[in-house]
């Protein structure tokens, strides 16, 4: 994965799920130890959109980047409401 590369080359610490439940249940296990989140919008089993709902209810004031190759204009503006 690039960005895992990009990430790693920094020297911050990170942690990558291969899909959406996973990323909210790290989440939830243990809050404090996330500072922002990156998520594909197109994850299998729960997607971008629903997993920044599910954090959201818990940390309204975490920060919550969107990537994705292939959404654009409607789900791109439905993502940046929550």
């Amino acid at each position: 994965m690039a960005l895992e590369m990009v990430i790693g080359q920094t020297g911050l610490a990170s942690d990558i799920f291969c899909n959406g439940k996973k990323a909210v249940m790290a989440f939830i296990k243990n809050p404090k130890l996330y500072h922002i989140i990156l998520l594909d919008l197109n994850m299998p089993i729960m997607d971008g959109f629903t997993a920044a709902r599910h954090i959201r209810k818990r940390n309204k004031k975490i920060k919550i980047l969107a990537l994705s190759a292939g959404y654009l204009g409607l789900f791109t503006f439905n993502f940046l409401r929550l």
